[in-house]
């Protein structure tokens, strides 16, 4: 159905496909690759009354919860699947930090982009090198030295819990906010037997 609302074009997939779609909207969920903004089929400005809506603008009415924030982002186009968007909602921490009001959203917008906005919550990005060989210790201390956990200990925890024993040598880029687990996620070593 969906492949169908955005296509001018009968269009058909197999349960591959969804499976194909359903992973890569967890891992742009996680971050753990970019979004792929799909634009939507608009009608031509001939069918329409040009003063009608303006596409750009986002309205959340007072009383919004997450859940309703959904379906408006998924009426207007700006999120593909519920589910991942459910996931970056609680990953982000602000299922109950939704302000009402209209709010411009530019074009080319990340789904994560928009949230921080209608949540009023700021995204800092911080980027960091991991070096060759340094171990979960030295890399807790690090993230906490430039500002992204607070604390080295819950993190070697959170890692001891994930199985996680080693990170990816290298240069990352994480945007927070983010839950610790998502970011050990991202960073950890792919161990492949």
């Amino acid at each position: 159905m969906y492949l169908n609302s955005i296509s001018k074009d009968a269009s058909s997939f197999t349960i591959l496909d969804e499976f194909k779609k359903t992973k890569n909207d967890i891992l742009v969920a996680t971050g753990m690759r970019k979004e792929e903004k799909i634009t939507p089929v608009v009608p031509d400005k001939d069918t329409e009354n040009e003063e009608e809506i303006n596409e750009n603008v986002l309205t959340i009415p007072e009383g919004t919860d997450a859940n309703t924030l959904g379906s408006i982002l998924l009426e207007k186009g700006l999120i593909a699947d519920v589910n991942a968007y459910n996931a970056l909602v609680d990953d982000m921490q602000i299922r109950d930090k939704i302000v009402p009001g209209s709010y411009e959203i530019p074009e080319d917008a990340k789904v994560k982009e928009i949230l921080a906005m209608i949540s009023n919550t700021e995204l800092k990005e911080f980027t960091f090198t991991i070096a060759e060989g340094s171990t979960i210790a030295d890399n807790a201390n690090m993230l906490k030295e430039i500002g992204l956990i607070k604390s080295p200990i819950d993190f070697i925890n959170a890692c001891n819990n994930l199985g996680v024993s080693a990170f990816k040598p290298g240069e990352h880029k994480i945007v927070m906010p983010m839950k610790v687990n998502s970011i050990i996620n991202e960073l950890k070593m792919d161990i492949w037997f």
